[in-house]
């Protein structure tokens, strides 16, 4: 038995691999209307400071600094926080 959809909610929906229609999902992460800021340099000066007013507006982060740990210990913990190295590329 297949459930039933308004019309517009069909080109929505999801097919799986059972081959059962499943209704389209309504978002209910709560990052879904969440800003996300990519910053580089998050380890000092201007970077941790965009970082922490960001974070403090209830924003995500996603903080990168040439050592990972400076970034962490720069931003303290968060669950809206992601601290990440940034990538090193040698000369040719």
């Amino acid at each position: 038995m297949q459930p039933e959809f308004a019309s517009d909610d069909i080109l929505k929906a999801t097919i799986a691999v059972d081959g059962d229609v499943h209704p389209p999902r309504k978002k209910e992460n709560a990052m879904s209307n969440q800003k996300v800021w990519f910053i580089t340099g998050a380890s000092r000066g201007m970077g941790v400071d965009f970082a922490k007013a960001a974070l403090a507006a209830g924003h995500a982060v996603v903080a990168s600094g040439r050592d990972r740990d400076r970034v962490s210990t720069a931003l303290g913990q968060s669950n809206d926080l992601l601290s990440r190295q940034a990538g090193r590329h040698e000369p040719c």
